[in-house]
């Protein structure tokens, strides 16, 4: 072997993540898009319109723009069916190809006839965007929001009084340059083009995240309203949420399309359609009871016949187990008073007799009703009975999850580390079920006192929760602490509260922080916790110290995690004044809430905050309990119940306003107050300023300004409430004219100017802004005042970009030097001066030759360079500095690469390389391949392009300062594949480095590594001895890092099949047959040497399903065949069935086995095809595939029932 095989042991420093985190991006997008058909939920930028079908990957269907593509039916006219194209991007820079590419496929599906322009959109939906790629996407709202003509839009693009911000702009050319790329770099008709901008939009989500940010789909609001419902068998709103990611990512390769009408059964099984209820809905249909109401028991009842009435009496109280698990079949038999071997005869023969008292599904037993059997047969159980199933209840129950030992994202694999509990899910939630089902019918044993029962169960739940102080106990139980909590509230709520005191290291709050981590691979401990209180509210009993023990949650919960409110929001949903969800009368709902704002305040104004008017207009339906005994009295809400109660809240919220952060939020929440809460609002603010110190009044009086814009804009001014907020902003106006431009300065636009003239505030903001800024360029003091604006307002970046476009005499000497520091705030300032000054001179830099250069030191003609476009007029005058040290310095800190010509320039890849900097270089690189046209990429060498990805591999370079790399990466992988003889370089050890970023949801297959394996034997059997342990004795393994691991498993691992290896295929993927037995015999005798034929044949197997067709016509090569077929090849033909059953990869089970009997039809059919050849071993082989295919079919018409 060559030194250079030993880069496989080297610990490269890869600054890419695993490429498959953009797909399950994708699929949670797609997956939010299931969910708002399936709940009737809106859609972005889609308004008054319902999703009617879904289609995943919509290319067959003819669209560019193809992850996804949504039907709409318009409300307002349900005839008319909208389109919505859907792209998804887990991130996207302005600058590269994919944003190019994305673009280009916008374009062709916007020119398709299918196409409406007047009422079909682009999505594209990205989890990242740069600071340009936020100012397109708010552009394109501004466009689309307040234009309505392209000749207005143009005039004002023309006449350069668009009035956005830089990024906006600059984004926006962006846009531009690629439609036109996109057209065959033939210009746009104007018309055209400005119908495009108008249907094409951005939307920013968190799907990636857990907190919410500046995101239009947000998973945090997603996971909010799967919590408001309770999911068939009690699964957590984690588990449906995942199950139906898992399930769009199984269906996404088959194209699947989903219609609302005929939702396939196992998606409906995921996700059952909820009732929303609105708050319009719910006060307009007044006659009608709001209380749910529970099942009523069937009155059929059923005369049992079993001579097994004791055990079947006893089995009530376990109510569910599972036959397959050993503890449960134990425990059963133990309560049972059987033998365990005879267990099942005698559920068998109770279900034999009495078949409607039982139900079997899969291996579990149920009884179908608990409560109506048990009475039946109460004189079967005693008080010995109940003791002993009390036992029973604290043994299976107070089992700490194994799971919980390992680290939180490895809990998943809790079986494959064996750290399964030992007794199932299923007699878990049955014993919950018996002991609350007996906690709440106390009488219905004859056999048995009722306080007996009372103090059994009460006792045993106290015995339960007596370990309160372990977060362990409490993250165990989730699945079942409302059924705990049924049944005995009093001592529940006694061990939660004494819980909820401790001071260090409080068992809750360790609790909420386990629970508060990535959405998708993290459970939810508290979710069973939350759910116990939501159950205990209904009850007027108990729903005070359920509503003060959830607000104490809250509270741990806010300081926690951020943006997590769910205890919150199960008090604020509990006692909606529209659609309350317990039975508490409105003096102890108010009592408590005061109480909650008393005690825990941050958590009481947030719950007022939701319970304003028209604050919170949803909510989920909640289920009553199952075995709590609540009576239905609740009455009709009435408008004139609402308004009282909309207006007490809405006082107490204006009332407990007073520190200025709080006066702050009543003012951004005005439009939600009752008219005499407000009148009480303005009183209160007046008698607050009265008192206010100067610099919180200029505070609030921004604030007002700002609400008073956003009242403008969304036409909200109610009576005469703006009016009111003017005047008091006139009356607190700064008289410091620094003050009002530190305003101007410190806000986005659209905070600055009321929509309903937006051209016109906008020119007015302008005129303002620059006003000021020569109010202050003309003092006797200009420097200093500046110098306090810059540092006071709160986004300095845009007087930079105001000052860099007024004409004023000599305003670079001014500037120049003097802010070219490292001051956060000047440096933002100075770096968008430079930049627009660029751009205002027409991209000439000639302005900078009459700076006086003598006094400047050399950090600051670097801040002045860095803040330059990265172009040949910098670099000109960079040398032309002939300063050694200045240009070793500017190719050391240079970070962006944005080109303003049509050239690559060697020199600067070379210097960034010199710099010891290949990520920068290779970002350049990759610019120009992904941008530029023919005439660019010939000017980049090929050479100059592996020395630069090369030089990666073992780079120090913080890339925090340029992006994620991943695309820019590939695209140049791809350039060298068409441009280099990559089968006689070291572009495998480029490949091996990132491999990571290739594969089939990837940038594809890794060639030069591919060709490596397929035509060096030695390399292959180096994989081998490193990656497998030798079946020689006495031989020992090297340790490996688990980077090389992961990377030895990817391209070894039967289970993967990521990439296509085939022994003998050449560079042309030409297999040549001598090459390939030459292959064979090679490994097969080196690897028998070392202890690892076994599986370097089993690994060869998976490889061998990647064999090309025989010249005959065969299926498979007769020379690949026959190598298969040797009697020593049995490990060889093992591998190779596993590797075709995991070529299939994940799939959607269809209930009919049709696609099993499929598959084994075409094995079957195969092996009779290669039998009469002579290929016995092989035939022989492929017919037990065939029958495994028999087997898995069977297997699912057994589960489903399809037979």
């Amino acid at each position: 072997m060559s030194n250079g095989d030993l880069a496989i042991h080297q610990k490269y420093t890869s600054p890419i993540s695993a490429a498959g985190d953009g797909y399950v991006f994708e699929h949670s997008v797609q997956a939010f898009f299931v969910i708002q058909m399936i709940t009737g939920g809106l859609v972005p930028r889609m308004d008054n319109c319902e999703v009617t079908r879904i289609v995943l990957q919509a290319e067959r269907y003819g669209r560019k723009t193809d992850d996804c593509e949504v039907t709409l039916k318009d409300l307002n006219n349900p005839s008319r069916e909208k389109t919505l194209l859907v792209q998804v991007k887990r991130s996207i820079r302005l600058s590269n190809g994919e944003f190019t590419k994305t673009i280009k496929d916008a374009w062709n599906d916007f020119n398709s006839q299918r196409f409406n322009r007047n009422s079909d959109r682009i999505m594209l939906v990205t989890g990242d965007l740069t600071r340009n790629g936020i100012g397109l996407k708010n552009i394109l709202t501004h466009i689309q929001s307040s234009y309505q003509s392209a000749d207005q839009f143009w005039k004002n693009y023309d006449d350069k009084v668009l009035g956005r911000g830089k990024s906006e702009r600059e984004g926006l050319k962006r846009l531009r340059e690629k439609l036109i790329l996109a057209n065959n770099n033939i210009a746009l008709d104007r018309e055209v083009e400005f119908k495009f901008l108008k249907s094409f939009f951005i939307i920013k989500s968190d799907m990636h995240e857990n907190l919410f940010e500046d995101g239009d789909i947000n998973v945090t609001l997603i996971h909010s309203i799967l919590a408001q419902k309770k999911w068939k068998d009690s699964v957590s709103p984690k588990v449906v949420w995942e199950r139906l990611c898992h399930y769009v990512a199984t269906r996404n390769k088959d194209q699947i399309e989903l219609l609302k009408d005929d939702l396939p059964k196992k998606l409906l099984e995921i996700f059952e359609e909820e009732k929303v209820i609105r708050q319009d809905d719910v006060v307009s249909l007044q006659d009608e009871n709001q209380l749910v109401k529970k099942a009523e028991p069937s009155k059929n009842k059923i005369t049992i016949k079993t001579a097994h009435k004791k055990e079947l009496a006893l089995l009530c109280l376990i109510g569910e187990f599972d036959s397959a698990n050993s503890n449960d079949k134990k425990i059963v038999s133990e309560l049972l008073r059987c033998d365990e071997d005879s267990l099942l005869d005698v559920v068998q023969e109770i279900n034999s007799t009495d078949d409607q008292v039982l139900e079997l599904r899969n291996t579990t037993w149920k009884v179908l009703d608990i409560k109506s059997t048990i009475e039946q047969l109460s004189n079967y159980i005693y008080n010995s009975h109940i003791d002993n199933f009390a036992n029973v209840y604290l043994r299976i129950l107070s089992e700490i999850n194994p799971a919980l030992d390992l680290p939180t994202d490895e809990r998943y694999m809790a079986n494959i580390y064996k750290k399964s509990r030992a007794y199932s899910a299923t007699i878990r939630t049955g014993v919950a079920n018996g002991m609350a089902m007996l906690a709440n019918n106390q009488d219905i044993l004859d056999k048995c006192s009722a306080s007996k029962i009372a103090d059994t169960v009460n006792s045993t739940v106290l015995r339960l929760l007596s370990d309160n102080e372990n977060p362990k106990l409490w993250m165990s139980i989730t699945d079942n602490t409302s059924l705990i909590a049924q049944a005995s509230p009093v001592q529940f709520l006694s061990k939660l509260e004494n819980t909820l005191e401790i001071k260090n290291n409080n068992p809750i709050a360790i609790v909420i922080k386990e629970s508060s981590g990535d959405s998708f691979f993290q459970s939810d401990y508290m979710a069973g916790l939350r759910w116990a209180l939501a159950d205990l509210s209904w009850d007027k009993k108990y729903f005070s110290r359920a509503s003060l023990a959830l607000a104490k949650i809250a509270t741990l919960e806010i300081y926690q995690t951020e943006n997590k409110k769910r205890s919150l929001d199960t008090i604020l949903h509990t006692i909606l004044p529209w659609q309350p969800k317990t039975l508490a009368s409105l003096d102890v709902r108010h009592s408590v809430v005061e109480k909650i704002v008393n005690e825990h305040k941050a958590v009481g104004r947030e719950l007022l905050k939701g319970l304003l008017p028209n604050m919170t207009l949803t909510t989920m339906e909640r289920e009553l309990p199952e075995w709590l005994d609540i009576t239905n009295t609740l009455q009709p809400v009435t408008q004139q119940e609402l308004w009282k109660e909309s207006s007490y809240y809405s006082n107490l919220y204006i009332d407990t306003a007073e520190s200025l952060q709080e006066i702050i939020d009543a003012i951004e929440n005005i439009d939600h107050l009752t008219d005499d809460a407000f009148s009480n609002f303005i009183d209160q603010l007046n008698k607050h300023l009265q008192k206010m110190a100067n610099k919180d009044k200029q505070v609030i009086w921004e604030i007002l300004l700002k609400k008073i814009n956003n009242l403008d804009r969304r036409n909200k001014d109610e009576g005469k409430r703006v009016g009111i907020l003017k005047k008091i902003a006139d009356d607190i106006e700064p008289e410091d004219d620094l003050c009002k431009s530190i305003y101007l300065f410190s806000n986005y636009d659209h905070d600055l100017i009321g929509y309903n003239d937006r051209e016109k505030g906008k020119k007015e903001l302008e005129e303002k802004q620059r006003e000021s800024l020569l109010k202050i360029l003309n003092s006797d003091n200009a420097i200093s005042q500046l110098n306090e604006l810059i540092n006071r307002a709160r986004i300095p970046y845009t007087i930079g970009s105001s000052l860099g476009s007024i004409d004023y005499p000599s305003i670079e000497n001014m500037l120049l030097p003097k802010f070219l520091n490292e001051n956060k705030a000047e440096k933002e300032f100075i770096s968008n001066f430079i930049y627009t000054r660029y751009f205002h001179y027409k991209g000439n830099i000639n302005w900078i030759d009459k700076l006086d250069f003598a006094s400047w030191n050399n950090e600051q003609k670097i801040l002045l360079l860095l803040a330059l476009p990265f172009s040949q007029s910098t670099w000109d005058l960079l040398d032309a500095q002939q300063d050694k040290d200045l240009t070793k310095e500017y190719w050391n800190r240079v970070d962006h690469f944005r080109r303003t010509d049509n050239k690559c320039s060697e020199a600067a890849v070379r210097n960034l390389l010199k710099a010891r900097r290949p990520l920068a270089a290779m970002e350049y690189i990759a610019s120009a391949i992904i941008m530029g046209d023919n005439s660019i990429k010939q000017q980049i060498d090929p050479g100059l392009c592996l020395k630069a990805l090369m030089a990666s591999l073992n780079t120090t370079e913080n890339i925090s300062g340029t992006n994620n790399l991943q695309y820019e990466i590939g695209s140049i992988f791809k350039y060298l594949y068409d441009n280099i003889d990559y089968t006689k370089t070291n572009l495998w050890k480029a490949e091996w480095a990132y491999l990571k970023l290739f594969g089939k949801h990837g940038i594809g297959q890794p060639r030069a590594l591919i060709y490596r394996i397929a035509n060096d034997a030695d390399f292959f059997c180096y994989l081998i001895k490193n990656a497998y342990k030798s079946e020689l004795p006495d031989t020992k393994q090297q340790e490996l890092d688990d980077a090389t691991q992961y990377r030895l498993f990817k391209i070894l691992s039967l289970s993967f099949n990521d990439f296509t290896i085939m022994p003998g295929i050449d560079r042309y993927d030409t297999f040549r047959e001598d090459n390939f037995t030459a292959w064979i015999h090679k490994v097969e005798e080196t690897c028998k040497a070392s202890g690892h034929l076994g599986v370097a044949q089993s690994v060869i197997g998976g490889y061998l399903i990647n064999s090309p067709e025989d010249k005959s016509g065969l299926w498979i090569n007769k020379t690949v065949a026959k190598t298969l077929d040797r009697n020593d090849s049995v490990s060889m033909r093992s591998g190779y069935n596993m590797g075709i059953r995991n070529a299939r990869g994940i799939h959607e089970v269809d209930e009919t086995g049709e696609a099993e009997a499929s598959l084994r039809d075409k094995w079957q059919n195969r092996a009779d095809e290669i039998e009469p050849l002579g290929f016995i071993n092989l035939a022989t082989s492929l017919r037990e595939l065939a029958e495994t295919y028999e087997r898995e079919r069977m297997h699912i018409i057994e589960r489903t029932g399809s037979l």
